[in-house]
C-alpha cells in the first residue's frame, strides 16, 4: 500500500511540474486589488496590503493561481487635473472605486517572460 501511495505522489508531483504557464490576457485594477484574467478563464489576484506596498505601488505573487506569477503595479502620476477633480467628487459621494488608477502592471510568468498592461487600457481608434 505504501508503494502505491508513493507512486501516486510521484506522479502527481510530476504532473504539477508539467503544467505549462498560461498567458495573462488582461489586468484590471481597483484602488487596492489587481485582477489578472488568463486564457483558460481563471482569474488571479494581487491585493495591496501593508506587506505588498512598494515605493511606487505594490508587488507580490498572484493569489489563486496554479503557478507562481509575480506581479508589480507601478502607479503613475496623473497628468490631467480634471481627473483629480472628478476623483475627489466621486470620493465625496462614496464612489472611490469608479476610477481605475493610472498604472502599469507587469506580470512575470513562471518561464521568466514579462507581460505588460496599462490601466486604464489605452483606447484605440477602433474603440
Amino acid at each position: 500500500m505504501l508503494r502505491h501511495t508513493l507512486k501516486f505522489t510521484a506522479i502527481a508531483g510530476l504532473a504539477a511540474c508539467a503544467i505549462p504557464p498560461i498567458n495573462p490576457e488582461s489586468a484590471t485594477l481597483s484602488r487596492d486589488r489587481l485582477t489578472v484574467s488568463f486564457g483558460n478563464g481563471i482569474n488571479c489576484y494581487g491585493s495591496r496590503t501593508e506587506a505588498t506596498t512598494t515605493e511606487t505601488g505594490w508587488a507580490g505573487v498572484l493569489e489563486d493561481c496554479a503557478l507562481n506569477y509575480d506581479y508589480e503595479v507601478t502607479l503613475l502620476p496623473g497628468n490631467n487635473p480634471v481627473r483629480y477633480v472628478l476623483i475627489e467628487g466621486a470620493k465625496a459621494l462614496g464612489g472611490e472605486d469608479l476610477f481605475a488608477p493610472l498604472a502599469v502592471v507587469y506580470i512575470t510568468m513562471p518561464n521568466g517572460a514579462v507581460k505588460e498592461f496599462v490601466s486604464p487600457p489605452e483606447v484605440t481608434e477602433d474603440d
